[in-house]
Order: structure tokens, then sequence, then C-alpha cells
């Protein structure tokens, strides 16, 4: 196993840099199998047998489990890692568009995966609505990669899209639309810039004090 700066993955397009290093991301290699974390999910990482090419395939895997899902394209799960109290939300990294299904669920490079998690990172310690950066994995497939982001799982909270299919009282609505509001306005004024951002990646619960909102899946952000 090796754990090194991947200068040999990136193609045109590809940002990542020295960004993710000056972010405190650790990467590990092991044949062709990939694992980038963060500082805080190393032991745990570890502990589940990362960068093992079959560990990182299970996490791959496109079948999701059950749990709560999103309403956007790619598949997600919550897995439960050793040593950790929360799980992760597992998300495959895919490509969108019209000619997603020529992608066959890969990616160019890993780029994208890199600068999710850094910006994420860089949200949280400025006490942004989005979740923890766990890690991601990611295998590579000819000249292309199949990859996956992992973030702590929101324990309750639903995407708007659930939120508003239950068929909530309309003062519910209107509270968890502020709250959307707040947290979108929260990133906005510290210069983020959301690629996809709809109702599938605003995740909303509903807590004692009043609704808290989530923006999620800040991959190309």
């Amino acid at each position: 196993m090796t754990s090194r700066r991947a200068a040999d993955d990136r193609r045109p397009g590809d940002r990542s840099g020295d960004g993710a290093a000056a972010e405190g991301l650790r990467e590990h290699r092991h044949g062709d199998a990939v694992w980038i974390t963060t500082p805080a999910f190393e032991a745990a990482g570890h502990a589940l047998g990362l960068p093992d090419p079959a560990q990182v395939e299970t996490l791959l895997a496109l079948a999701p489990a059950p749990g709560p899902r999103g309403a956007g394209r790619a598949p997600t799960r919550v897995e439960r890692l050793p040593g950790l109290h929360d799980p992760v939300h597992v998300r495959r990294v895919l490509h969108g568009g019209w000619l997603a299904p020529l992608w066959r669920g890969r990616i160019a490079g890993l780029g994208r995966v890199r600068d999710e998690l850094a910006v994420t990172m860089r949200l949280r310690a400025l006490g942004a609505p989005v979740p923890v950066p766990a890690f991601a994995v990611a295998r590579r497939s000819g000249a292309l990669w199949r990859a996956a982001v992992c973030t702590v799982h929101v324990d309750g909270a639903v995407d708007a899209i659930r939120l508003l299919g239950s068929a909530p009282a309309p003062d519910a609505v209107a509270d968890a639309a502020r709250a959307a509001g707040e947290a979108v306005r929260r990133l906005h004024d510290l210069g983020l810039r959301h690629a996809d951002l709809h109702l599938g990646n605003l995740l909303l619960r509903a807590d004692p004090g009043g609704w808290r909102a989530w923006v999620i899946d800040l991959d190309g952000a």
C-alpha cells in the first residue's frame, strides 16, 4: 500500500492540483484502488480495510442498500463503519446530462472527488450547513474511474422532494422553506457556487427548536 499525492490520473479539466493536499486530505493507494480521506476518518477507514480493492468495491456497489435515499440520479446508501458512532452516507459520483449513459457510471478523473471533500471541509470549518465530510473511494476502470463520496449521515433528515411528497401541513412547509432559504443564503454569503442546487440536494429535519436544513452533493461546487 502507498500513501502519496496522485498525479497520474489527471485529465484536462481536473482542477485538483495540490489544493486537496493543502486542505489536509490524505490519499492512499492499493493497486488500482484509491482512498482519499479526511484526517478524522483515517483510523476508521484503516479499520474497515481501506484501501483494499475488495473493500473499495463494496462501497462502490451500485445497488442501493436499505436506508434513506436522496431523489437524485446517483445511487446512495447508509453504511456503518468500525469505530464510528454515526454511519456514513455513500453516494456514487456520476456524470450528468444527456451523455451520462455513455459514461456507464464512470468519471474522467478524481479532481471532482478531491474538490468536493476539500470544499466541504472548508465550509464545515466556517460553520456552514453542510454534512461532515468523511472520505472518498475510487477504482480505476481502464482510462476512467468509478468513485463514491462518503459524508456523515444526517439522521432523521429527508430531502425536500420527499418532504413535500409526504403532504406536510402548510405551516411546516413554510418553516422548512425558511430554513432552506437561510441555509442557501449562508452558503452564498461564504462564496459557494453550487453546480446542481435543487430540491433533492436540500436536507430538512424538524428539530425541537425548529426546522434545520443542510445543502448536500457539492461535487462541482
